[in-house]
């Protein structure tokens, strides 16, 4: 558990460290002289970074371990924050944007493969929904901070908080977080059909009379050559142990590879949207406002964000009730598992998508009251986080052979979508308004959101079609 502690404690730094800086803008643009489409523009190259960053840092984990990742994020997160605290116009926002994009790039792939590193099958809904909080808890926990911050001291003061707490982050990963990689040895076949059969026997009475017996040591992999590691051998920074015999030039590219299986797509386009979602809400919030009627401050903008936060709490949550619906789903199938079991829990996450959007961009544009468009905000926020990790877990249930390969191509996907987003969003609203803008993303997230109906019904059909592929690609000669 002191792990997943630090896990969590260095995602919360790292989705800091990307989305505090929305209510400070307006500073920025009398500062730095510089317009809203230059500050959107900082917004796409955080997020083309993101994206680069997940390809670029996933064959480092594999090749070397997870822990020097993430010791070498912390200190590129010093240097982006440096940059910040020192920073006199657009292009140093643009270059410590960079920075800190690229250092925050295993919260989209690597802490949630490390989280399936950590714990069981039936446990990771939850403990992946905790870890999603941190990434969509963090856009409305850093802006909310980032305003009173502002307001009290400046707005530099933001960026030296988030260094003192990634000094304190590295002192902890480098003397307390262990590397957790290993090498997944795989049950005989003939033994996990004993299992099943045995399932079905104790829960169901299915093989009554027959007893099927699955020793202990057919269960069990044999570990007998695995020594614990002495505390000093756990502060190692590479770990070459478990590395894959591909170059990494091989490994690197080889996620892309992913997209030929149509499930691992969807959890890409799924998950972009989302970060569209998160995308608008940072690129806005400024522009509705602190314009009237409302004339909110710095620190009031800030404030907004409370909202989302507590979404994201509630969508936490949810992901408890995601675990118990796949147990109950399991043993009404006579103890087997099915990853579209999941799927029925996108319901309720798919009508508040819809409802947050409507609520968030017509409550500003018809100048309604500031609690319409914060109630839309936290709608946003619970579905955001319980899409995000439903989606997640989905796909990993379904290719668990290829779970880190499919995490980093789902990583790369979500943010293209953000990026296009960024750079074109105040170009449509400046061109379309608010309304139009608003109607075009709530049919957009419910014509894509809602598709997870399909995949309820056909989405093993899908997976048996693509198995030819997936053969091909779990096989040690496709590259």
């Amino acid at each position: 558990m002191i792990n997943f502690g630090i896990l969590v404690f260095s995602s919360l730094a790292m989705g800091n460290s990307i989305v505090w800086s929305g209510p400070v803008w307006e500073i920025w643009i009398a500062e730095f002289n510089c317009t809203y489409n230059q500050l959107n523009i900082s917004t796409a190259i955080c997020f083309i970074f993101l994206a680069f960053g997940c390809f670029f840092l996933q064959p480092i984990s594999s090749h070397f371990g997870k822990r020097c990742v993430y010791l070498s994020c912390s200190l590129i997160q010093i240097i982006g924050n440096i940059i910040y605290i020192t920073a006199n116009d657009i292009k140093s926002i643009w270059a410590a944007t960079a920075l800190v994009g690229f250092s925050s790039a295993p919260i989209y792939a690597i802490v949630i493969l490390s989280s399936t590193d950590l714990f069981f099958q039936h446990e990771r809904a939850f403990k992946v929904s905790v870890l999603v909080f941190t990434i969509f808890g963090s856009t409305s926990l850093a802006p909310f901070i980032a305003g009173y911050i502002t307001s009290g001291l400046s707005w530099k003061w933001c960026p030296k908080v988030l260094l003192i707490w990634f000094c304190c982050l590295f002192v902890l990963q480098f003397f307390f977080m262990e590397e957790t990689s290993f090498t997944r040895n795989q049950t005989n076949e003939e033994i996990e059909k004993d299992v099943i059969e045995q399932i079905k026997s104790n829960q169901s009475g299915f093989n009554s009379g027959k007893q099927i017996v699955v020793t202990e040591s057919k269960m069990i992999p044999d570990e007998t050559n695995e020594t614990k590691k002495s505390y000093l051998e756990t502060l190692k920074i590479f770990e070459t142990k478990h590395a894959p015999k591909n170059s990494i030039f091989k490994t690197a590219i080889w996620p892309f590879n992913m997209y030929l299986l149509p499930i691992v797509v969807w959890c890409g386009l799924l998950q972009g949207l989302q970060q569209m979602w998160l995308s608008y809400v940072i690129n806005t919030q400024a522009l509705f406002f602190s314009a009237a009627p409302y004339n909110f401050s710095t620190g009031s903008i800030g404030l907004t964000n409370l909202s989302t936060l507590i979404g994201t709490i509630i969508g936490t949550f949810y992901g408890l009730v995601v675990d118990k619906v796949g147990i109950y789903f399991s043993k009404k199938n006579n103890g087997v598992f099915e990853p579209e079991f999941l799927l029925w829990t996108l319901t309720l996450p798919v009508f508040a998508n819809g409802c947050g959007i409507l609520l968030y961009g017509l409550g500003a544009s018809y100048k309604e009251h500031w609690i319409v468009a914060m109630i839309g905000d936290s709608f946003i926020g619970f579905s955001m986080t319980t899409i995000t990790s439903i989606s997640f877990t989905y796909c990993c249930d379904c290719y668990p052979e290829l779970e880190n390969n499919s995490m980093i191509a789902v990583g790369i996907l979500s943010n293209l979508i953000p990026i296009a987003f960024s750079f074109c969003v105040n170009i449509w609203l400046t061109n379309s308004g608010t309304k139009l803008v608003t109607w075009m993303c709530f049919l957009i997230a419910m014509f894509f959101n809602t598709s997870f109906i399909f995949l309820i019904i056909f989405g093993k059909s899908v997976r048996r079609s693509s198995i030819k592929t997936f053969k091909k690609l779990i096989s040690s000669d496709f590259l």
